[in-house]
C-alpha cells in the first residue's frame, strides 16, 4: 500500500519491477561460458536482435559490422564468400555452428555464401590466434555461430517479402518452452531472378538467379542437478547461376560470354549433440558430438554467346 504522502516519483518507482542485468557471456574464448569482461582476448558478440534491427539477411553481411574482419564476395547473392581475420587467410579462420566445425576438409576455409541469419541467436567473433585452444585452423581467430534457444510460451510466426528482380523471401518459425523441454526451429526460402552476371548492358539476356533453402532446429532438455542435453541440426541448400569466358582465337584472350544454364548447386548438413553436467561449483564436464557434410556440383551450361 502506498501512503497518501508519497510523491508521483515514488509511485512510478513502486510500479516498476526490479530489472536484473545479466553479464554478456561468451563460450568460444574458453569453451565454457564466461563473462565477456573476464576474457583476455579481443571478442565481439553480434546478437540476433541486432541483426533483426539492422535488417541483416546473411551472416556475411553481419560480419561486415565486426572489427578486424575482411569479408570478400566474388559477386552477388550465392557467390563464394570468404572471411579473413586480422590479416590471416580464410583457412586460418575457424568457423563453428552449434559446436560443429564447418570448415571444408579439402580447401580448409568456410564459404558463407548460403548461410542466412534466420534462427541465429548470436555470433561470437574471437579475434587473434587461438591455436592453443582450437588448433592450427584458428591462427586468425574463431567465429562461433549459435542457433536460437526456445524460451517462454510456444509461439509460431511467418513472414513474406517481395523486392526488385523478382526477389521473394518467405519463411516460418516455431519456438518455445514446455516444462523442461525447449525447442526452436525455422525454415526459409529465398529466390531471385537476378540479372546477367557478365554484363546485361551489352546484350547478355539470360538472367542469373539465386535460390536458397535453409532449415534449422534446436531441441534441449533440462536435466537434474543443472545438467542439460541438446541436439541441433541445420540444413542449407543453394543454387546460383553464373556466366563465364570464351577463348578468342584472334586476340588470344578471354572474352566475356553469356553461358546459358551454367549453375552451381551446394548443400550442407550440420549435426550437433551436446551433454553438459556440472560436478561441483568449479568443475563442469561437457561432451559434444558433431558432424558436418557438404557437397558442391557445377553444371557447365549448354550454349555460350559472346557479349
Amino acid at each position: 500500500v502506498i501512503p497518501p504522502s508519497a510523491t508521483g516519483q515514488d509511485i512510478a518507482m513502486a510500479d516498476q519491477s526490479e530489472v536484473i542485468q545479466t553479464p554478456d557471456v561468451v563460450v568460444s574464448a574458453t569453451k565454457t561460458p564466461i563473462p565477456a569482461k573476464q576474457v583476455t582476448s579481443a571478442v565481439e558478440v553480434i546478437t540476433g536482435e541486432e541483426m533483426q534491427q539492422r535488417k541483416v539477411r546473411t551472416v556475411a553481411e553481419a560480419l561486415r559490422w565486426a572489427q578486424g574482419l575482411s569479408v570478400n564476395q566474388s559477386g552477388g547473392l550465392g557467390t563464394s564468400v570468404d572471411v579473413r581475420m586480422r590479416g590471416g587467410t580464410p583457412e586460418q579462420t575457424l568457423v563453428l555452428i552449434d559446436g560443429a566445425i564447418v570448415n571444408s576438409a579439402t580447401i580448409g576455409n568456410y564459404d558463407f555464401a548460403n548461410l542466412t541469419s534466420d534462427n541465429i541467436e548470436r555470433i561470437e567473433v574471437l579475434r587473434g590466434s587461438q591455436s592453443m585452444l582450437w588448433g592450427s585452423d584458428a591462427m586468425g581467430g574463431v567465429i562461433n555461430i549459435t542457433t536460437k534457444r526456445g524460451r517462454d510460451k510456444p509461439n509460431v510466426s511467418a513472414f513474406a517479402e517481395y523486392g526488385s528482380f523478382n526477389t521473394i523471401r518467405e519463411g516460418a518459425s516455431l519456438s518455445g518452452k514446455k516444462g523442461p523441454i525447449d525447442f526452436s526451429g525455422s525454415i526459409t526460402r529465398l529466390d531471385t531472378a537476378g540479372f546477367s552476371a557478365i554484363n546485361y548492358r551489352r546484350g547478355a539476356t539470360e538472367r542469373d538467379g539465386y535460390h536458397n533453402w535453409q532449415g534449422s532446429i534446436r531441441l534441449g532438455a533440462d536435466l537434474p542437478k543443472d545438467g542439460r542435453l541438446e541436439f541441433s541440426f541445420r540444413w542449407l541448400r543453394g543454387s546460383v547461376n553464373f556466366d563465364g569466358f570464351t577463348f578468342n582465337s584472334v586476340t588470344f584472350a578471354s572474352d566475356p560470354a553469356d553461358v546459358f544454364g551454367a549453375r552451381t548447386r551446394s548443400s550442407q548438413y550440420v549435426f550437433s549433440g551436446n551433454y553438459s553436467q556440472p560436478i561441483t561449483t568449479w568443475w563442469s564436464q561437457q561432451l559434444t558430438l558433431s558432424r558436418a557434410t557438404d557437397s558442391l556440383v557445377s553444371y557447365g551450361g549448354t550454349i555460350e554467346q559472346n557479349v
